[in-house]
């Protein structure tokens, strides 16, 4: 319902502005106009086509009375990239519409060969992540949105999937960690790149301060290859509190046993754990894991078999009210002291 009310209430301000903003005074059809001449994006037909463009929050932002839209293309080609195209071909792009869908700003073929994982606006300033076999943070100008420009780029290895403001000068990173192989001759030397594997979740905080040269100023990892956090598809499953100095979300945890510094970069973990993250997070300390909460018993673990399953006790959301911490399955509510956090009661779900 609430999903509803916000992607009707976008709809609105939408078609105001284009309304208001439309050369001469005359009436524009968004939605037959919304893409005629924007790269990377397939041509809308009608409204609900437009709905599901503004659902992608992460790419799509109101500033200043327009749309900005990040998009993808294929080089050479103004259509969407189609599934399966090869990255060596990508462009990643930032345009600038007014009411009436036309370009009046844009930035365009960055991180070429590249493709796009995240993008957050907030305020006058953009995010980007794109990634191939490392993950650059783009820190973009959207002051004068008639002339957008790159202020900044961050290179690492890993990526992040989910950008969240932590403050005016911070940035949350929810992503993957990657490991990058590389082809040797006999005596060592790097003949060429090979690619780089996902490895487990990796949660990140960026400063911004210096917009010029952004940091990673503090990361923690979990799990190795093959494990998951629904936060990284929906950001619904993130709770984050700056007040109160916590963030938590669900994780399903895969871990390689007995892991040495020889072990490949492909190989999978075992399923472990799957539950809640809990953790403390400040500016002097960074991460500090303070609980991992699960709703699976130890019968439930001992039955699990090598990957991951889904379960009705899986934890799919945490919030707080109050001095209370809640964990959500389908199967069972737990209740947690928000400060100890330990365990105060549970409701089973029918």
């Amino acid at each position: 319902m609430y999903r509803l009310i916000g992607i009707l209430a976008t709809l609105v301000l939408f078609f105001a502005v284009a309304a208001a903003q439309a050369p001469g005074g005359t009436q524009v059809d968004p939605a037959a106009q919304a893409n005629e001449d924007i790269p990377g994006l397939p041509r809308i037909q009608s409204c609900e086509e437009l709905v599901r463009l503004l659902e992608q929050s992460s790419r799509t932002h109101f500033y200043r009375g327009r749309l900005l839209q990040g998009t993808e293309t294929a080089k050479g080609a103004p259509a969407a990239v189609p599934a399966g195209n090869s990255s060596e071909n990508l462009s990643n792009n930032l345009y600038v519409l007014d009411g009436a869908m036309q370009i009046v700003g844009k930035i365009e073929d960055t991180a070429p060969g590249e493709r796009i994982y995240a993008v957050r606006f907030i305020g006058k300033k953009a995010y980007m992540v794109t990634f191939k076999n490392t993950d650059p943070l783009f820190v973009l100008d959207l002051a004068d949105p008639l002339h957008p420009a790159v202020l900044g780029a961050l290179k690492i290895p890993g990526f992040s999937n989910y950008l969240h403001p932590y403050d005016e000068n911070h940035v949350i990173g929810i992503g993957k960690d990657t490991v990058q192989v590389f082809e040797k001759d006999r005596y060592g030397n790097v003949e060429a790149e090979g690619p780089a594997y996902e490895q487990g979740i990796k949660v990140a905080l960026f400063d911004i301060t210096d917009v010029t040269t952004p940091r990673e100023k503090f990361a923690v990892r979990i799990g190795d290859r093959g494990t998951h956090s629904e936060v990284l598809d929906n950001h619904k499953a993130l709770l984050f509190s700056r007040e109160k100095n916590l963030l938590a979300f669900p994780v399903a945890v895969a871990e390689i046993r007995n892991k040495t510094a020889s072990t490949p970069p492909w190989e999978h973990g075992a399923f472990t754990f799957q539950g809640a993250y809990v953790y403390e997070l400040t500016l002097d300390k960074g991460f500090v894991l303070k609980e991992r909460i699960t709703h699976r018993t130890r019968e439930d673990y001992l039955k699990a078999g090598y990957d991951w399953c889904n379960s009705e006790r899986d934890v799919r959301r945490v919030l707080y009210i109050g001095d209370t911490l809640y964990t959500l399955s389908s199967s069972l509510l737990k209740a947690n002291d928000i400060k100890t956090l330990a365990e105060k009661r549970s409701l089973t779900l029918p």
